[in-house]
């Protein structure tokens, strides 16, 4: 084998194993977290035992309920002034949540439109 072909023959290797390496590590890097996903829906239901609350969220007829966990610690966002709590049926919320092992699980929480007179969570 001639040098040029032997060189030729190393870039080659060198470069596939560069892009190898980057798709490892941004495999690695994109991977490690799960996407965001951001709902916005009306509060139906809430069971504070298992920290969870079911939204009516979608997109012209295409209603879902969707669960989502809520971890306790967790602070909600409100609108100034507001006392209300986001967790009564017929509030309005925004909720960014990520997939894990145990469904949705919420990172931030933000209070809307408080629910209609006369609900109480």
């Amino acid at each position: 084998m001639m040098n040029h072909e032997r060189n030729a023959e190393t870039k080659i290797r060198h470069a596939l194993g560069l892009v190898m390496l980057v798709g490892a590590l941004a495999s690695g890097i994109l991977g490690a977290s799960a996407p965001l996903e951001r709902l916005t829906g009306t509060v139906r239901a809430v069971d504070p035992r298992t920290h969870t609350v079911e939204l009516l969220t979608g997109v012209g007829y295409a209603l879902r309920v969707v669960r989502v966990v809520v971890p306790p610690e967790l602070e909600v966002a409100r609108p100034s002034g507001s006392a209300t709590s986001p967790w009564t049926p017929g509030c309005i919320v925004r909720i960014d949540c990520r997939r894990s092992d145990s469904g949705r699980v919420a990172t931030t929480v933000s209070l809307i439109r408080s629910a209609p007179r006369g609900r109480t969570p």
